[in-house]
């Protein structure tokens, strides 16, 4: 089988699954290329630059009209490739995507989609016009059962298949067992207080990730109970410096900067007791579970990335009652004192085990490969 994997760009954070399907694909005796640009058009984004897997790449040039995409030389190539199954990243916004899903399917090609499918919150026109684009391939493949579910509710007689998302798990995997079995795993008094519970948060410091709820939360709580690690950079920064010194949390909140070394993240979130995120958490909800850390974030889902179903309430973390501050505050206190009762130990186990058993790079790639060979009927009708 020849396969093509159609995206705008691959972010360095797809290294693990894309090596993954590469791998099955030799052991199959599989064609596969990737196809997309080598120039991203999100600021400071890391793109995996495919070492190793040259020949598995083919390059196309992004055309960006604000948020619409034309990938010029997409269909010329494979026209020419002439892959038995195409997957394309599943924006609707990608007029190019389109067109060639509707022309390569008509010449017989099974298309695949990938993405997010739905949110549950689109309305009007846009609703009209992602459910139109979601009905045109074979199978859509979706990052969690959420978008699943509404998908098949609205989506007509497109099969939908779950395959989640995933990080670098065997590296991380790799970084927790080290901290989990010497000394690495110490707690520096200069970035953690030893009396408190230690909050943390990791992303861009944007509007949408809400990072102000954190720490109106903790004014609002016994201050002297908490301390706030917030590691990362962005728009918000001055702001959210404002805010702290408003409230004259000096002392409980230490902004860390941009970190995007994996050990040194690994040991922050290894070493904080509680990761919260009160916007849309996305992938920070599973780096934080792959180091035993429960995640706190909102409960509206329609307006959720899809990697919030890595959370199970109360288990592995919570979900407080959207903008709620005092609810926040309320899901904050819970887990803090839920960790003086039990310890950290046993909910470490329960926040790894969605990740090691469902949102990893191995299990997303066996699940992408089967939907790629699933109908054997339609190669057999070629």
């Amino acid at each position: 089988m020849k396969i093509a994997v159609v995206y705008h760009y691959f972010a360095h954070y797809r290294e693990p699954v894309l090596s993954e399907l590469i791998k099955k694909s030799k052991e199959n005796g599989d064609e596969i290329k990737f196809i997309a640009d080598n120039i991203s058009n999100e600021p400071n984004l890391k793109l995996y630059n495919f070492d190793g897997y040259k020949e598995n790449v083919q390059l196309v040039k992004n055309i960006w009209v604000k948020k619409f995409l034309w990938q010029k030389g997409l269909i010329s190539y494979l026209f020419k490739y002439s892959p038995d199954t195409i997957v394309f990243l599943g924006q609707f916004n990608f007029l190019s995507t389109w067109i060639a899903s509707i022309f390569f399917r008509v010449l017989g090609k099974r298309i695949l989609f990938w993405g997010h499918g739905v949110y549950g919150s689109e309305t009007g026109l846009k609703k009209l016009v992602r459910d139109c684009f979601n009905r045109l391939p074979h199978v859509y493949m979706t990052y969690g059962e959420y978008a699943r579910n509404l998908m098949l509710k609205r989506s007509g007689n497109v099969n939908i298949r779950a395959i989640y998302n995933s990080l670098n798990v065997r590296e991380q995997n790799i970084l927790y067992k080290k901290l989990a079995s010497s000394k690495e795993n110490q707690r520096d008094d200069y970035v953690f207080d030893k009396n408190r519970t230690n909050l943390i948060f990791v992303g861009r410091l944007t509007s949408v990730k809400k990072i102000n709820l954190i720490i109106e939360a903790i004014n609002k709580l016994n201050s002297k109970n908490y301390n706030l690690l917030i590691v990362g950079s962005g728009p918000e920064e001055m702001a959210l410096r404002k805010l702290v010194s408003n409230f004259g949390l000096e002392e409980n909140v230490t902004f860390m900067g941009a970190i995007h070394d994996e050990i040194k993240l690994s040991w922050l979130i290894y070493n904080s007791d509680i990761c919260v995120s009160p916007g849309n958490v996305g992938l920070t909800a599973m780096h934080a579970l792959v180091y035993g850390t429960p995640v706190i974030t909102n409960d509206d889902f329609s307006h959720q990335m899809p990697e919030f179903e890595s959370i199970q309430d109360n288990i592995n973390g919570s979900f407080f009652k959207v903008n709620d501050i005092d609810s926040l505050a309320e899901k904050i206190e819970l887990w803090r004192r839920k960790i003086i009762s039990n310890g950290r130990d046993d909910i470490r186990v329960f926040c790894r085990e969605p990740i090691l058993k469902k949102f990893n790079p191995e299990n997303q790639a066996q699940l992408i490969y089967m939907e790629v060979m699933r109908d054997d009927t339609f190669y057999k009708k070629k």
